[in-house]
């Protein structure tokens, strides 16, 4: 313990293990979250109410090492704030900034699976409970926060107190700090953070709505940055530009029937197009907060731009109005209300597919008109969002892919 402070590794790619190699990976090396809960309460519910002299040394003898185990964590987590400082350690996903997500939903457009599924918990794999949404962003905050009511040396003794009164077979007594139901909190929840910091570590560490693609949607995303919806923007026009897409989709719900050769090729990335459209318009009303890097046009390497150039700087959307335009949020949020995206997905797929095997043409009923035209509303605020980022990069001289 006392060596590896002064063993820094020069390469920083190795800094987070070497953060979590102060106590935090060997003393949770154990535990579940799960586990480590359960002797958690059985530590707290340990008194004189365990009469059975037999029974009380099982738990000692299980109580001892867990207590070892949480110092050892407890010191792992100061070490780990005390030396990111020391070595002027900055990390693009736990030391970002946060932003409000600007397309969120607006509230009384929300769906009634939206509180759960937009929980800030409800990306994590784990059953974490305790930590707050800032905490999530940044477990760090935890750490800080831990020592605030006790430094480092009182939460020692307190422990040191613990492990002699088990030793003894004897109740633990708190005689300092908070009270004992939130020193029992606060280790779960610093817990909880160094739990989330291995992952960290590890790469493992999800983003805000990897719940959305990977489980909600079924597609999901390798990596951290891939989650980003404006990431996938850059996929809706890899092989279409803005025209042919809008054409392909008044073709499927049109009333007469025209053999389209490039369709009829082209079905299955046209169809991935879709589902990316679609899939996308849908997320970006999801989460309430986003890394600030999300928004920026710098993190991508290119966009594959709608149009060419030259229009570029002339387009404006056709069907949507003024102010459809000037309050996408909104629009968006209007657009998917009421809308089971995974059905609506397999519907819009399912009529692609008729439009193409069927020899006839296919009656276009009211209820076909209104996906249609939901349809081509999202793609031109999709579009809307793809212009403003390739301005962005043509402005700064950067790489916009034209189709």
């Amino acid at each position: 313990m006392k060596d590896i402070y002064w063993c820094p590794p020069d390469d920083k790619l190795e800094i987070p293990e070497y953060l979590l190699n102060g106590g935090i990976l060997e003393a949770l090396s154990s535990y579940t979250l799960e586990s480590f809960r359960e002797l958690l309460k059985e530590l707290e519910r340990f008194n004189e109410s365990v009469t059975s002299k037999k029974k009380r040394k099982q738990i000692c003898e299980r109580q001892i090492p867990f207590v070892v185990d949480i110092k050892m964590m407890i010191m792992g987590c100061h070490f780990f704030i005390h030396q990111k400082k020391q070595l002027k350690y900055w990390d693009d996903w736990i030391d970002i900034p946060w932003v409000k997500n600007p397309y969120r939903c607006v509230l009384e457009y929300r769906s009634r699976e939206d509180l759960k599924i937009n929980h800030h918990l409800a990306h994590l794999e784990d059953s974490y409970t305790l930590l707050s949404i800032k905490e999530v962003q940044n477990f760090q905050k935890t750490f800080k926060r831990f020592f605030k009511p006790m430094d480092l040396s009182l939460w020692i003794k307190m422990l040191d107190h613990w492990k002699e009164a088990l030793e003894r077979n004897q109740d633990i007594t708190d005689v300092m700090g908070p009270p004992p139901y939130k020193v029992y909190d606060a280790i779960l929840k610093l817990f909880e953070a160094s739990y989330l910091a291995i992952n960290w570590a590890d790469y493992s560490y999800l983003p805000p709505n990897n719940h959305l693609w990977q489980h909600y949607l079924g597609s999901p995303c390798e990596g951290y940055q891939a989650s980003n919806p404006f990431e996938n923007i850059i996929l809706i026009f890899n092989t279409m530009g803005y025209y042919e897409i809008q054409e392909t989709i008044k073709m499927m719900y049109s009333n007469s029937k025209k053999e389209d050769t490039f369709l009829i090729q082209n079905i299955t990335n046209f169809r991935f197009t879709l589902k990316w459209l679609l899939q996308t318009g849908w997320v970006l009303l999801q989460t309430d907060y986003y890394p600030a890097n999300w928004l920026n046009p710098d993190i991508l390497n290119y966009i594959n731009c709608p149009f060419s150039i030259e229009e570029l700087r002339i387009w404006k959307p056709i069907y949507l109005s003024a102010t459809e335009s000037e309050n996408l949020n909104l629009t968006l949020s209007i657009l998917y209300h009421n809308i089971d995206i995974r059905e609506f997905i397999y519907e819009v797929e399912d009529r692609l597919i008729q439009s193409i095997v069927d020899k006839q043409a296919i009656e276009t009923t009211d209820s076909d008109l209104n996906t249609e035209t939901t349809l081509l509303k999202i793609l031109d605020v999709i579009t809307l969002l793809a212009t403003d980022f390739c301005k962005s990069k043509i402005k700064e001289g950067l790489n916009c892919k034209e189709l």
